[in-house]
């Protein structure tokens, strides 16, 4: 150990403020203790090597508790391989880039989207998801009849989220009233007729069920974790 008349080194390093010097190992062995907080004769110590933060339990598992890593300028958090861990927060988190999110996500409260006032500052404007039972997809605009008849061709994209089976439509004639019906509908196309065979504009609502989502759990048994 080096020391000045303030500060302290531990390991092979002169004295600067508190530098730990270790090896560097990123194992559960007694080169890698690097730091070791411990109460009695059981604790935990920290490992560091290059781009990572490591900490062990003392009971000699060859698991972490807790992995660190920076990764391409991104910060893995987790267990042994920084993956399937779950990370709890119990306070305000604030993130100012974007979350990308590779799973599901789940919210005991709200999901909201805020925006500033533009007429008073001291304000801000709270707008809230809808809720429902089902994962759904939506397409929505406006069409015209033409000699009775309106072909909506709707976009691949939709095509390629949306389920073939449990599409609705809803119709709003525009301007005047149509006796509108749906002879067709699919993911690519829906197909509207007027009963009389007039002309006219009307908006549209289609509503489908996200790929892969179909049977999508709504009543389940409770979370062991979940306060």
């Amino acid at each position: 150990m080096a020391q000045s008349a303030t500060y302290f080194g531990c390991g092979s390093v002169s004295a600067k403020k508190l530098l730990i010097e270790g090896s560097g190992n990123n194992s559960t062995n007694s080169a890698a203790q690097i730091l070791w907080v411990r109460d009695g004769t059981s604790g935990d110590f920290l490992s560091f090597d290059s781009n990572e933060i490591q900490a062990f339990d003392s009971g000699g598992s060859s698991d972490e508790t807790l992995y660190l890593q920076d990764f391409g300028g991104d910060v893995n958090i987790g267990n042994g391989s920084a993956n399937g861990a779950d990370v709890y927060v119990d306070a305000d988190m604030y993130v100012s880039s974007e979350v990308i999110i590779t799973g599901r996500l789940e919210v005991r409260g709200e999901k909201r989207f805020v925006e500033p006032h533009p007429l008073d500052p001291s304000k801000e404007i709270v707008y809230s998801s809808l809720e429902g039972p089902e994962v759904g997809t939506y397409f929505r605009g406006t069409a015209h009849l033409q000699d009775g008849e309106a072909k909506i061709e709707l976009p691949q994209h939709f095509d390629f989220v949306t389920e073939p089976e449990g599409l609705t439509v809803h119709l709003t004639p525009v301007g005047e009233w149509l006796q509108l019906y749906v002879v067709q509908k699919s993911t690519k196309q829906i197909i509207v007729r007027e009963a009389q065979g007039k002309n006219g504009t009307f908006d549209f609502l289609i509503q489908g069920i996200r790929k892969g989502y179909r049977d999508s759990e709504v009543i389940r048994d409770r979370r062991v974790d979940e306060n």
